[in-house]
């Protein structure tokens, strides 16, 4: 019976589904339903129609919107994007199709419609170049060339496409895309993968590429091209050429970011280790880890490399040399004499690699690896501890600069086992006597108090050390207890506690030395945690906080500091104003959960940003002190006295939290006409049939963001209202935002629309560049434009 049901339930489930999707294929249908929705203010709202940019789709993760589009070779979609300045995994990030997040980019049948829908734009204009840039002209290939010029247009050809789909194929690489690869390789056959493709996959850190290649054996290694393997991964980038004598040879130096690529070539890949040869053009290996990011793993790893790679004690013997002779063995860094002493007694420790898998064994046990080093308790009464010291020992002769010379501070400071043999010290013999005298900067200071949690005890004596130090230092000099330099140290301390949010023992050791002094803490720190905050107060440290120091960084803790002292709180809030700045949406969220304790800073805000700022300017400069930092009944009176209409929008934008959001988020002054375009056009589903925005355009100063938004969105009416005023700038604009956003139908209506043809024969307000081949090919064949001077830009992939 019950069994029943549940095959009932999906049956009725699947035949609606079918239901459904027959109701949304049906465009007469799609278009009446969508008729119904109407949004009230159209902010972040598009519809379904209004979105033809693959790049809008991958930013804002419409993965299902995207495969359904792609699916059904939805007309007139945009691929165009840009490279963004933002790097991660020293990759730049772009809003590729190909660069989408999983499982849409393991998706095989999505990759195949779009290479199927789309062959013309991927296969034949991108990977086989039939469309050419030659001379900045853009040429087609169909055009009638002249023939005294063929074979030299076809060499140029010849040589271009190579180019174009190496470059190509490159791309697939460097977003690690396998799928997408493999369609190309295998489905179309137009591309066969070289020993240089498996290289450079491996070098990018593309290892599904570099996979599949092995799996399906386009590529073979063999005894014919493991030396060449070998020589260009490990030499890649990181080769440079350093002056060793006077003859100017130059030596291979490579540093640890070769450790993923040896490990998965010889663990994953299991390849045999590079060859003697090979391994003795090594000169130096360089451990450029930053400490704040080192984990344990990343340390296990560089000791693989070392071993793998046979390296020995020979290079601290020369580290060792160079100290000697030159005192400064780690570049951009002067180290007190202490530290270079110390260098000098160490001892290389090697493991062998079987050794190192032992270690990581044990660590993978006590569930270690994944922690950062200054995380990781130090305590020998543990084996761990000492293998972590041994690991360290090992990496000695690779520290080259500043940032492994702080990772050699540490290890001295936390880590080094030392022999106390002095006075009958009984003390544990992990307590390293002389690092204060390592830790000279707050780059050394970052490394033992950030995660305070972890070796409490060791940390509480480190600290109450350096401020010993540091005073002995000062009355060496002949000042005294309360000389400006321990101010300054106790300063820069305590803001850097703060910001590491340490424990409170270690914050009480640095107050009292502030009340030993008889000093008092600076007052513009920020804490970042609720426990940090609690602290202060308990202390009397501060009863009024800077707002503007959480207002976009640390949100949270206004929220809960209003939870738990609610007067600290409203005495906060009374000197607080509301600057120009960017708001984050966590920071609008908070402003709109808590609106009545911002209203009144809200309209002084819009007033002194509004869209009629000039008309209020007079007022302003009679009413109004900038220096003033408190909203007073008399402020608000005056605000009261303002234009009527100005302050019912100003209301009218507060107590919608839609329209607050945008006019945060976005509402500067040469954007504030599109918080009226918002409000006023009605959503239409992208068909066409909605009215268009209200647009005022006297009241625009600058048209750029107006025009760009309504041809992304392709409205016609609001295009229309534009063109209408027989500008050539206005019309300018629009056709290169028309352009940038591959808005076909814009092109068309100009062209359909008899008033508008005066556009078309202007050719000096046609874009310089064209970013999509359908608008280049609608112009040439459509509108019969003679296009030579116009450049077709290729999308990057």
């Amino acid at each position: 019976m019950i069994q029943n049901n549940i095959n009932n339930k999906s049956n009725n489930e699947e035949k609606n589904e079918i239901l459904f999707w027959k109701v949304i294929k049906n465009i007469f249908l799609f278009k009446r339903i969508t008729s119904f929705l109407r949004v009230h203010f159209r902010f972040g709202y598009y519809g379904y129609y209004e979105i033809k940019s693959v790049k809008w789709m991958i930013k804002y993760k419409y993965y299902s919107l995207l495969k359904e589009k792609i699916e059904k070779g939805e007309e007139g979609l945009s691929f165009f994007h840009y490279y963004y300045q933002c790097f991660k995994s020293s990759k730049l990030i772009v809003y590729s199709i190909f660069n989408v997040d999983e499982p849409l980019k393991s998706d095989k049948s999505f990759y195949r419609s779009l290479f199927k829908n789309y062959y013309n734009y991927f296969i034949n204009e991108l990977l086989l170049n039939k469309y050419e840039c030659i001379d900045s002209e853009f040429i087609l290939l169909s055009s009638n060339n002249n023939n005294n010029n063929n074979n030299k247009k076809e060499k140029e050809k010849e040589i271009q496409t190579k180019d174009q789909k190496q470059l190509f194929m490159d791309r697939l690489i460097d977003y690690d895309n396998h799928v997408a690869y493999s369609i190309i390789v295998e489905d179309y056959g137009l591309y066969k993968p070289t020993d240089d493709d498996f290289i450079y996959s491996i070098n990018q850190g593309s290892f599904n590429i570099s996979l599949y290649l092995i799996s399906s054996n386009q590529i073979i290694i063999n005894k014919s091209n493991i030396d060449k393997i070998w020589k260009s991964i490990l030499f890649h980038i990181d080769t440079v050429s350093i002056e060793i004598n006077e003859n100017n040879n130059s030596n291979k130096i490579i540093t640890c970011s070769v450790n993923p690529k040896i490990d998965f070539l010889i663990n994953k890949l299991k390849l045999q280790p590079p060859s003697s040869k090979i391994i003795k053009s090594v000169t130096d290996f360089k451990l450029n880890h930053s400490f704040t990011d080192l984990k344990l793993n990343d340390l296990l790893n560089s000791c693989f490399s070392i071993s793998y790679l046979g390296f020995s004690k020979n290079q601290l013997n020369n580290k060792k040399k160079l100290i000697e002779k030159y005192k400064i063995p780690f570049s951009g860094y002067m180290i007190p004499d202490k530290v270079s002493n110390e260098f000098l007694t160490e001892d290389y420790f090697s493991l062998s690699t079987d050794q190192l898998q032992d270690y990581k064994k044990k660590f993978e046990e006590f569930e270690l690896l994944g922690k950062f080093i200054g995380q990781i308790e130090i305590n020998w009464e543990s084996t761990t501890t000492e293998m972590i010291s041994n690991l360290f020992k090992m990496i000695l002769p690779f520290l080259n600069n500043s940032r492994s010379f702080l990772i050699y501070v540490y290890y001295l400071a936390m880590i080094k086992k030392q022999n106390n043999n002095n006075n009958n010290n009984n003390n544990n013999n992990n307590n390293n006597i002389q690092y204060p005298k390592f830790i000279i900067s707050m780059d050394e200071r970052s490394l033992i108090f950030l995660n305070s949690n972890i070796n409490l005890n060791k940390k509480i004596k480190v600290l109450n050390d350096i401020l010993n130090n540091y005073r002995n230092l000062v009355l060496n000099d002949g000042g005294s207890e309360d000389s400006f330099q321990i101010s300054l140290t106790l300063n820069s301390i305590w803001n850097e506690f703060i910001n590491y949010d340490v424990n409170k023992e270690l914050m009480d050791i640095l107050f009292q030395n502030f009340k030993k002094f008889h000093l008092t803490p600076p007052q513009d720190s920020s804490p970042k945690s609720p426990q940090m905050l609690d602290y202060l107060i308990s202390i009397k440290y501060f009863i009024i906080i800077n707002y503007s120091n959480f207002f976009n960084n640390n949100i949270e803790m206004l929220g809960y500091f209003k939870s738990m002292y609610p007067l600290e709180y409203q005495k906060s809030l009374s000197v607080f104003k509301l600057g120009y700045s960017i708001f984050y949406n966590d920071t609008i969220d908070f402003v709109i959960e808590n609106i009545t304790d911002f209203k009144e800073k809200l309209i002084t805000y819009y007033i002194d940003h509004s869209i009629n700022i000039n008309s209020y300017n007079n007022y302003h400069s009679n009413h109004y002190n900038p220096d003033t930092t408190t909203t007073t009944n008399n402020d608000i009176k005056d605000i009261n006295n303002l234009d009527k209409n100005e302050r019912e929008k100003c209301l009218r934008i507060i107590n919608d939290p839609l329209k607050l959001k945008y006019y945060l988020k976005e509402g500067r002054l040469n954007q504030l006409i599109l918080f009226n375009y918002y409000e006023n056009i009605s959503g239409d589903g992208g068909n066409g049939d909605g009215d268009s925005g209200l647009l005022d355009l006297s009241e625009i100063t600058n048209e750029h963001a107006i025009i760009n938004e309504i041809c992304f969105r392709t409205d016609l009416k609001s295009i229309e209202t534009f063109l209408s005023t027989k500008d050539p700038q206005r019309a300018r604009w629009v056709l290169y935002y028309a352009s940038l956003h591959g808005s076909l139908q814009v092109f068309k209506y100009i062209h359909n629309n008899s008033n508008h043809h005066w556009i078309f024969k202007d050719i000096s307000l046609l874009p310089k560049e064209i970013y999509h081949s359908f608008i280049f090919s609608f112009l040439t064949d459509i509108v019969k434009i003679n296009c030579s001077s116009i450049k077709f830009e290729r999308s990057f992939i």
